[in-house]
């Protein structure tokens, strides 16, 4: 009965050092993921803040009158957002 108990007392041990274990793993995991995800993020609002300026600067000679300055501004707000999420 006690030899049974402590089988089991053992097993109990065993199975929660696994857990543990699995745990640290999938903490570093998601750590790890997060971080690479930041990364991407910041590489991808760059890009775009890059080919926004790009645009804005071609539809600066190609589009006139009230409406190039409308697309224009609306670049610009679209712009300072992508600055603001950095």
């Amino acid at each position: 009965m006690l030899e049974g108990f402590l089988i089991d007392l053992k097993k109990r041990a065993e199975k929660s050092i696994i857990q543990g274990a699995v745990a640290n793993a999938m903490t570093s995991k998601i750590v790890r993921n997060h971080k690479e995800t930041e990364k991407n993020i910041e590489i991808e609002c760059s890009t775009i803040k890059e080919k926004m300026n790009d645009v804005s600067v071609n539809l600066g000679g190609a589009v006139k009158g009230r409406f190039g300055e409308n697309v224009r501004k609306s670049i610009k707000i679209q712009s300072e957002k992508i600055n603001e999420l950095q």
